[in-house]
């Protein structure tokens, strides 16, 4: 996810706001503007994208587990666009317009972590057989 945030950020160009940028803001109220604070908000993102997968684990057994790329890929969708619709309905200072290229950017990361997401946990059930 954070790859491909990245990749599209500083190769291809058509990201203008990052899942770190978000982050940022959620913690200091600005994007990051300097390394270190750029690497606290880096590590805040990974630590939200980690309750959110911590939440599906927890939530996929009790919808069964057939589909289940379909279903982390329905996840994903779901904590984005709620994302956005939180971020809008508070009024939260830098998150309040996104530009259609960041808003694609991010539906794209946010589908390729609910993909790998539930293949993830796909491959740790077959294994364990939990």
């Amino acid at each position: 996810m954070n790859l491909i945030d990245h990749f599209l950020f500083f190769v291809i160009g058509i990201d203008h706001f990052r899942f770190i940028d978000w982050a940022g803001i959620f913690i200091f109220g600005h994007t990051p503007t300097n390394l270190p604070e750029a690497v606290f908000a880096q590590v805040g993102q990974l630590f939200f994208s980690g309750l959110v997968g911590i939440f599906f684990v927890y939530l996929l057994p009790q919808v069964t587990s057939r589909y289940y790329l379909v279903k982390g890929v329905i996840y994903a969708q779901f904590v984005w666009f709620g994302s956005y619709a939180l971020s809008i309905l508070f009024q939260v200072p830098g998150l309040r317009t996104i530009s259609l290229e960041s808003a694609v950017s991010d539906l794209i990361g946010s589908l390729v972590y609910g993909l790998v997401l539930a293949w993830v946990l796909r491959l740790i059930d077959k294994r364990v057989g939990v």
